[in-house]
């Protein structure tokens, strides 16, 4: 009897789990990039999006130095910022608590916009690359792992701020000769709760969980889990796939991660992971190479930035 009940309960306590199979449709219900959308040419690069509690979407065009504003299917309403507001480098953005979020990233700055307008800017010390909303707070991540991290509220202000566990950056040290200068250091941090961030380091094959404070809580060794394809560069070759890769929380707070497979040519294989235990969940194999990935209306949407453009899907 008791065998029988768990096999009925057994669907829900993997949905709470979130190791149920999700699936991604065959076509996407919207595409924005080069030509995709009305107002949009062939010179629109998208680096990144973000979207508001209405749908409508915010595009960091990098190629023209400009943030634009979407309505939910995808035509061009407004420009938001530009070159000539003095912006240095547009980079990653955030929506939270009906602000808009941008990095700047040369700039060393984040601009602060309410209601399609210019609020003000946040000035910082170092180059910031990532923005992870954190329930109540907003953190500031910087591009590389010794940089500063900074948590602000919700209306700007500075709250306190953090540098990582000595050991996160000198491990790096043991990674053989940096292929690009600079760039094999930059790490990409998402929030996997309000009091933990995942970092994921270029050309190195583990990712990091840290505290708030910036203490280094555990180690995640990806190199036997994912393939890992190299590429020439002028600095040799170089592994590929730890340049490209993109994590994200998801639904249900499963962690995926977009890396390489052994037998594609390109790195479009979506994963998921079980966020304590790390164990992986489902693979997913997109038919084309994959820069990112950003989850939007409470995990129910999601984007893949392919090089053409940004795929929207809405999960079952």
């Amino acid at each position: 009897m008791s065998v029988w009940i768990f096999m009925l309960f057994l669907p829900f306590l993997n949905s709470a789990l979130g190791t149920d199979q999700i699936q991604i449709p065959d076509k996407p219900f919207l595409i924005i990039g080069a030509d995709c959308g009305e107002g949009l040419d062939s010179t629109t690069t998208v680096w990144d999006v973000a979207m508001d509690d209405q749908s409508n979407l915010y595009v960091v065009d990098k190629a023209n130095g400009r943030v634009f504003k979407t309505n939910p299917n995808g035509t061009f309403l407004c420009e938001i910022a530009n070159r000539s507001m003095g912006n240095a480098s547009l980079g990653n953005i955030l929506w939270a608590r009906d602000t808009l979020w941008v990095i700047d990233i040369a700039g060393e700055k984040i601009l602060m916009f309410q209601h399609d307008k210019w609020v003000k800017d946040i000035k910082l010390t170092f180059r910031p690359y990532s923005l992870v909303n954190l329930g109540q707070l907003i953190c500031v991540c910087p591009m590389y792992p010794d940089g500063e991290f900074v948590l602000l509220d919700f209306s700007g202000k500075r709250v306190r701020s953090f540098h990582t566990d000595p050991n996160i950056a000198g491990n790096l040290s043991f990674v053989s000769r940096p292929p690009e200068p600079n760039l094999w250091r930059v790490i990409k941090t998402i929030g996997v709760d309000d009091s933990q961030l995942l970092l994921n380091f270029t050309y190195y094959t583990k990712m990091a969980f840290i505290d708030l404070s910036g203490k280094l809580l555990s180690e995640w060794d990806t190199s036997t889990t994912f393939f890992s394809r190299s590429r020439e560069s002028r600095f040799g070759t170089v592994p590929r796939f730890f340049s490209t890769t993109s994590t994200a929380m998801g639904p249900r707070g499963a962690i995926w991660v977009s890396s390489c497979s052994k037998d594609k040519p390109f790195c479009g294989r979506l994963s998921r992971f079980h966020p304590k235990s790390l164990e992986l969940i489902q693979t997913l194999d997109m038919q084309k190479s994959i820069r990112r990935i950003r989850f939007f209306n409470h995990g129910k949407t999601l984007a893949i930035f392919f090089d053409e453009g940004v795929y929207f899907y809405q999960l079952t």
